[in-house]
């Protein structure tokens, strides 16, 4: 794009920009984490539990028909609903991993 139209448009520097935050917000929170016991060693738990979520993918439809959904997981975790394969059928909706998680 830079070197067809000599610049770059408003759509990529946008999407650029998020893509940054988000890398600087997973970065900036594993610092606060670890941070947080770093100067008292007697603190156990810090004041704030921060998490980072991964999109695993988007789900046909969200808990109503028309409701957009994703699944999320946890980036720090190995364990959870991400881990399982769908062998034949539609694409699962928001409802379908509730009724997974409630199985489990």
């Amino acid at each position: 794009e830079l070197r067809e139209l000599g610049g770059v448009s408003d759509k990529t520097r946008a999407k650029l920009a998020q893509e940054v935050f988000v890398i600087m917000a997973d970065y900036n929170a594993a610092i606060a984490s670890y941070l947080q016991n770093y100067h008292d060693p007697e603190v156990k738990l810090g004041n704030k539990l921060i998490k980072i979520y991964e999109k695993v993918q988007d789900c046909r439809y969200g808990e109503n028909w028309d409701q957009k959904a994703a699944y999320y997981r946890d980036a720090a975790s190995m364990y959870g609903l991400h881990n399982l394969r769908k062998l034949s059928g539609k694409e699962i909706s928001f409802n379908n991993y509730l009724d997974i998680d409630s199985c489990m």
